[in-house]
């Protein structure tokens, strides 16, 4: 569990990057292609809405619990 609330990630590389319940509060600077290049993002807070729209259409596998995903 990650408090990012205010970073920027500007030009920041998140491959792979577990951001599972991460608060993303007040964020700069992400982008779709950033989350969705995620581990995870399962309950990250405060994603925004924008983006979390685009996530659920093209990238949802980055939304689910990632211990359900493993199982299968």
């Amino acid at each position: 569990e990650a408090d990012l609330r205010v970073a920027d990630f500007t030009n920041t590389h998140l491959k792979s990057a577990d951001l599972a319940f991460a608060d993303l509060s007040s964020t700069k600077g992400l982008t779709y292609e950033q989350l969705a290049s995620t581990k995870s993002l399962y309950q990250a807070k405060s994603i925004p809405p924008h983006l979390k729209d685009r996530l659920n259409l093209e990238s949802p596998q980055v939304l689910n619990d990632p211990s359900k995903s493993a199982k299968k």
